[in-house]
């Protein structure tokens, strides 16, 4: 084999693996770049599925500044809750209406001086400014100073910072007012919630291992996202109720039915919604004796300003001037810790599906580069 013959194959090798290398690089960046515009686009409260949005405490992830061994927030002696309002709104009332959230605190051990939340919500619902903020803070941080601001449509930071550390209440954070869309219709879900974003954080000043511990509690098990509902959409329920009635012969021989005072009536849950049963009660008398049947249809009708408690919530009020709406809290106010009911989790939003799929047509990309390179080279040394 000759000298040139030897050099061109060689050539051609190392053409053939920059080649490989350059196209590895362009996947890379591509690569990067999705995951960038991934991360910059993260909205779990926006699939607009009318599904509730549970808190993923997965996306967690424990500073690296901190420099210590990771922490288990099951070590954390307490009950901390941070929650958002679960409210029921009634179809027709409330669209183009607005409706006030509040996010309260319930349980915290340690003091803090430094707190940051990244908000998200249903791209549907438009924020209205509270004396030109889009988050209005309330009695947990009459002693912070606070701030807030919107990122971009879906996705609002709320900030607050003392000098000294401060023992929070059992109260509300901030309140957010929401308009809620003119085509909104029963059964529709509005998603409001946290998710973890690198910055966030709620620790005292010391940041020492009790204020750590507490923070990643906060953020792995302690929050507890809500929505905003309009209510409806259920097929009626109907119950069929057997009532006998009773009669007696009278020393005149005539014959007197005795019919319940009452209609029986249906009662529905509590929360999350309220039905109103209607009844109705035919009766025929015999000259001995007659038996009637009662059929009661509950009409699984919505209740109007129903604020469904997602843990130890805020005091709901009916707020007399908004038909539909309610205020499930107040500025000032305790938080009234004697009811409970926690939604029913959902699947954590898995945005990296997309993230994965490119990962894998990467991979294969470069498999068949390199299995045409070596394919090509034991054709050459042939």
């Amino acid at each position: 084999m000759s000298t040139n013959a030897t050099g061109t194959r060689y050539v051609k090798k190392i053409t053939a693996w920059i080649a490989c290398f350059l196209i590895c690089v362009a996947v890379g960046a591509v690569l990067r770049s999705a995951i960038i515009k991934a991360s910059q686009n993260y909205n779990p409260c926006n699939k607009q599925d009318n599904r509730e949005v549970s808190y993923d405490g997965l996306r967690w992830v424990q500073p690296p500044e901190w420099n210590c061994p990771i922490i288990n927030p099951r070590n954390y002696d307490g009950g901390l809750m941070i929650y958002f309002d679960k409210i029921g709104l009634e179809p027709g009332n409330a669209n183009g209406k607005v409706q006030r959230v509040y996010v309260s605190v319930w349980g915290v051990r340690t003091a803090v001086s430094t707190m940051k939340f990244h908000v998200f919500y249903d791209t549907r619902l438009k924020v209205k400014t509270n004396n030109g903020q889009v988050m209005k803070p309330v009695r947990a941080v009459e002693a912070f100073t606070t701030s807030s601001e919107m990122v971009t449509e879906g996705e609002l930071i709320f900030s607050a910072t003392s000098q000294k550390d401060v023992l929070l209440d059992n109260a509300s954070l901030f309140t957010i007012d929401f308009i809620i869309p003119e085509d909104a219709k029963a059964g529709d879900y509005y998603p409001i919630g946290m998710s973890y974003v690198d910055g966030d954080c709620f620790i005292n000043k010391a940041n020492d291992d009790v204020g750590k511990l507490q923070m990643t509690y906060a953020f792995t098990k302690g929050i507890y996202n809500g929505y905003l509902k309009i209510m409806g959409g259920e097929p009626p329920i109907e119950t069929t109720v057997p009532v006998r009635t009773t009669v007696q012969e009278q020393p005149t021989t005539q014959i007197q039915t005795e019919a319940p005072t009452t209609q029986p009536q249906t009662t529905a849950p509590i929360v999350p919604e309220t039905t109103t049963a209607g009844a109705e009660e035919t009766s025929t008398a015999a000259e001995t004796s007659s038996t009637a049947e009662v059929t009661t249809t509950a009409a699984a009708k919505e209740s109007t300003s129903t604020v469904v408690k997602q843990s130890e919530t805020g005091k709901g009020k009916t707020d007399p001037s908004s038909s539909g709406s309610i205020k499930a809290g107040d500025d000032g106010t305790d938080v009234d810790d004697s009811t409970v009911t926690i939604g029913a989790d959902e699947k954590p939003a898995n945005d990296s599906k997309a993230v994965i799929w490119i990962i894998i047509m990467a991979g294969l990309v470069c498999a068949g580069v390199i299995g045409l390179v070596v394919g090509k080279r034991k054709k050459d040394d042939q």
